[in-house]
C-alpha cells in the first residue's frame, strides 16, 4: 500500500496522509495491500472542496483536495473521498456510468441524491466526529 501526498505545505501533508491511513482502517481496506492513493493538495476554484477519482485500475486513487480550506474541511474532504475509494475498490460503484451495487441509477438523480454520496457525507460526518475524539490528528 503506497500513500503519497504532494503540494501545500509539509505540516498538510501530514495532516493528509495521516488522515488517508486512518481512513484507509476504518473503512476496512487494509487488506487491499495493492491499494495506492495519491493525494494532491492544491488550489481550487472557491466551493469546491475535493475529488477523487480512479487511476489506471481499481487499486489506484487519486484524491485532489482544495489546499485553502480549514483544517477541519480538509480532513474532511479526505475522508469523504476515502469513502469514494472504497466504494470503487469493493465495486459498489461502478467507475463508468450511473451504477450502484446491483443498480442502475437514473441519470435525473439530484447530487445528493445519489447513493455513494449519501453514504460519503453519512460517513463523513461519523469519522470526522471519530478522529477528533480518537484525538487522531
Amino acid at each position: 500500500m503506497i500513500i503519497i501526498c504532494t503540494g501545500s505545505t509539509k505540516d498538510k501533508r501530514a495532516l493528509a496522509e495521516k488522515t488517508v491511513a486512518w481512513s484507509i482502517e476504518k473503512l476496512g481496506l487494509k487488506r487491499m495491500t495493492s491499494l495506492n492513493v495519491n493525494v494532491k493538495l492544491k488550489k481550487m476554484p472557491e466551493g469546491e472542496f475535493g475529488m477523487c477519482e480512479v487511476g489506471d485500475n481499481i487499486r489506484n486513487f487519486n484524491i485532489d483536495v482544495n489546499k485553502n480550506v480549514s483544517i477541519k474541511d480538509l480532513v474532511s474532504t479526505i475522508i469523504h473521498e476515502m469513502v469514494h475509494v472504497k466504494q470503487f475498490a469493493r465495486k459498489e460503484m461502478c467507475v463508468y456510468g450511473m451504477r450502484w451495487k446491483s443498480k442502475n441509477i437514473p441519470e435525473k438523480t439530484d447530487y445528493m441524491d445519489l447513493p455513494w454520496e449519501k453514504e460519503a457525507y453519512r460517513l463523513e460526518e461519523k469519522f470526522v466526529k471519530l478522529i477528533w475524539e480518537e484525538n487522531i490528528l
